[in-house]
């Protein structure tokens, strides 16, 4: 069942509407149908056009379906039924008075004409002209306009008496009801004193101080994701140009001397300087990353899958640039790293499909690299990270691969 006409919304029952749960409403037809069932029990909802009219006390008040007025603003004075002026308790004086008014009365002629069926029926016109002399233009016209006003009104209602329209319109009726009880509850005010003491504060948070130094966070911030763009981009380019080279074959001369001079440019750098990351840029922390994993696919041989063959050279280079940079971390987690990356070449190079074909025995070279870690301790004054490293590699790898 649904309603077409007016949501009489009585002020006694606002704080009800205010303890609603509309998510429920929202999310379940049940609850929808359980709070729709409370505006027809308290005869909030009219299926008619009247929007009721003001009783002598200034309060709007509404006709019931046996003709009694009620505002549900005042209280009742009978003992017989103590509580709100509503449809089905005695009125109050200012609602009882309007029965006997005038106003009163046209009201309840409204309310039950509108109630009444319009005799001006297309089936009624058209039984008039059963046994009556041949209509005219004019009747015809009034005729046609009444069947299709009826047309209309089915159509309406075909469209309107589907089960997704009426939740809907249940839904828009609930929520209208809570957002009218919402716009008659006031807010507690403030007493004046307090008043322009926080208008006060308020003026006094933002000062031209606070505000540079938001304006410099917020440059910083800026500069720091533009910078951030910048070198994605030119990382993604530089890999992208060097797997091009290796899988084409051209310009891996230029390959070669890139690798070379990053790795010249690192052993000019002090031992361990990455050992305090704290201090490191965390955009540079991240160029770190993106370059060692791309070193790792580059030396293990799995860049590009198998139509991509980098020369061995450019991968000793590579394997020089991964066992440098742990050289610069200067932590036992980065030597470790680099042992089982040297451990998983042994095993790779071991491992051959074609027994025809001899393993290539390539040493890796770790002598300088052994002497730079036993540098670290001059740098930052730990004799025991310097000598454990080393010896651990040289432990670890002289069975294995030298």
């Amino acid at each position: 069942m649904s309603f077409r006409g007016n949501l009489w919304a009585l002020p006694c029952l606002d704080a009800k509407w205010l303890n609603v749960d509309l998510i429920g409403a929202l999310r379940s037809t049940e609850e929808t149908a359980v709070l729709y069932n409370h505006l027809l029990q308290d005869n909030e909802l009219t299926s008619t056009s009247f929007k009721g009219v003001e009783n002598d006390a200034g309060n709007m008040a509404y006709v019931s379906d046996v003709g009694k007025f009620f505002c549900g603003v005042e209280k009742t004075s009978c003992s017989c039924c103590p509580g709100y002026c509503l449809a089905n308790s005695c009125g109050c004086n200012s609602c009882q008075r309007l029965s006997a008014d005038a106003a009163g009365a046209a009201a309840k002629k409204f309310f039950t004409d509108n109630q009444m069926p319009s005799p001006y029926s297309s089936e009624n016109l058209i039984e008039s002209w059963l046994w009556d002399t041949i209509p005219s233009k004019e009747r015809k016209s009034t005729a046609r306009k009444s069947l299709l006003n009826e047309q209309r009104d089915i159509s309406l209602q075909a469209a309107g008496s589907c089960l997704s329209a009426i939740h809907l319109r249940q839904r828009l009726l609930i929520y209208h009801r809570y957002f009218i009880a919402l716009s008659r509850t006031k807010p507690p005010t403030k007493s004046d004193n307090s008043t322009p003491k926080n208008a006060e504060m308020k003026l006094q948070k933002f000062t031209s101080v606070e505000t540079t130094n938001r304006l410099e966070i917020d440059r910083t911030v800026l500069g720091l994701g533009l910078a951030r763009v910048g070198t994605r981009a030119a990382l993604n380019f530089s890999f992208a140009f060097l797997r091009r080279a290796w899988r084409s074959g051209e310009d891996t001369e230029l390959c070669s001397e890139l690798l070379t001079e990053a790795l010249e440019s690192l052993h000019g750098l002090p031992e361990a300087s990455l050992f305090n990351s704290g201090e490191i840029s965390p955009l540079w922390i991240e160029v770190l990353e993106r370059s060692i994993k791309f070193l790792r696919q580059v030396v293990l041989g799995d860049i590009m899958g198998t139509r991509c063959n980098v020369p061995r050279e450019d991968r000793h280079t590579a394997l020089n640039l991964l066992l440098e940079l742990g050289i610069q971390k200067g932590n036992l987690g980065s030597a470790l790293e680099g042992v089982l990356l040297l451990l998983n070449l042994w095993e790779k190079d071991k491992d051959t499909e074609d027994n025809r074909v001899l393993p290539k025995n390539h040493g890796a070279p770790l002598v300088a690299i052994l002497k730079r870690f036993e540098k670290i301790n001059q740098n930052y004054g730990s004799p025991f990270l310097g000598k454990l490293i080393p010896f651990n590699i040289i432990h670890l790898l002289a069975l294995h691969y030298l």
